[in-house]
């Protein structure tokens, strides 16, 4: 078998930084600035800055979507009981 250097570690895929945006919809320079903001996800960067490749954890990209997913609640949802 071939190695596959977006699926290892466990079957934990590496996202690209083009990859990532596309998940996120968001333009490469948004993941920039949240990087050098320390906004965004953890990140892997695979040489020496500025120039090394970033590579994102899809389970770190996943987990941190989770932890800011909003979830609706009976008064925003507009299922709270009549008064």
């Amino acid at each position: 078998m071939a190695f596959d250097p977006t699926n290892i570690l466990d079957g934990d895929r590496f996202l690209t930084t083009h990859e990532y945006c596309a998940l996120r919809r968001i333009k490469p320079h948004a993941a920039r600035r949240e990087r050098m903001r320390g906004a965004g996800p953890p990140f892997i960067r695979t040489g020496d800055p500025p120039y090394g490749r970033v590579l994102y954890r899809l389970s770190d990209v996943m987990c941190w979507l989770e932890v800011r997913t909003v979830r609706p609640t009976a008064t925003n949802r507009g299922d709270h009981p009549a008064a």
